[in-house]
């Protein structure tokens, strides 16, 4: 005849919980969410305003610069910098993205 350790399953089960929590250095990794699904048109229009965002915050930079430095190298990487932005905004608005049921 063998002897029972535990009265029923669940102390069974309950025992080895403890046990293994006992063993572990760190809480089990919760869950992680998917992030929520931005259609590929809608992801476009973000871009397309975080470049004018940024754009408009280096012309704000460059608007700032002291008078004894408009004329320096930062300057002109500013300049340069905000033309691109621009002509990547106009890229990114130009680009007619395929639909689902058109």
């Amino acid at each position: 005849m063998t002897t029972r350790l535990y009265e029923n399953d669940a102390a069974r089960q309950r025992a080895y919980r403890e046990r293994q929590r006992g063993q572990r250095d760190s809480p089990p990794p919760k869950p992680t969410r998917a992030p929520p699904h931005i259609s590929r048109p809608a992801r476009l229009l973000v871009l397309a305003r975080l470049a004018t965002d940024l754009a408009d915050e280096y012309g704000t930079w460059l608007a700032a610069i002291p008078a004894n430095l408009s004329g320096g190298a930062l300057a002109e990487e500013l300049e340069t910098a905000i033309s691109r932005l621009e002509e990547v905004v106009e890229i990114l608005e130009s680009i007619d993205a395929p639909r689902i049921g058109r």
